[in-house]
């Protein structure tokens, strides 16, 4: 995630960035971030193939920083796209999730399991 700027023009980022990697920033909105939500629970559920027991939501606490006053609202979101199933879930500090190729860190991302 991008921190700030230098006064030389740089990027300071919340963790270190190797030489010669491939870089992909993320622009959005708190509009775009609870529908990702959103989308997470529904990919979640249909993956399952049945009705769920529970979900567990695990949302990268830059999430909370760049959602700001409107984090609860994620809460509020996952919450109706379940329709009554239970649901706990906690701020993390990052997600990875290459499964292929070099090593990588996803941030301010939110991944979903139904049970």
């Amino acid at each position: 995630m991008v921190q700030g700027a230098t006064d030389d023009g740089g990027l300071e980022m919340f963790s270190y960035v190797h030489d010669q990697s491939i870089v992909r920033l993320m622009g959005t909105d708190a509009t775009a971030m609870l529908d990702g939500a959103r989308t997470a629970v529904r990919r979640a559920v249909e993956r399952l193939g049945g009705e769920p027991r529970a979900v567990l939501v695990f949302s990268c606490a830059a999430r909370a920083a760049l959602l700001g006053e409107e984090a609860p609202a994620e809460a509020t979101a996952v919450s109706d796209e379940l329709e009554g199933v239970d649901a706990v879930g906690w701020f993390t500090s990052g997600e990875y999730a290459l499964t292929t190729g070099a090593t990588g860190f996803h941030n301010a991302t939110v991944a979903v399991l139904a049970l």
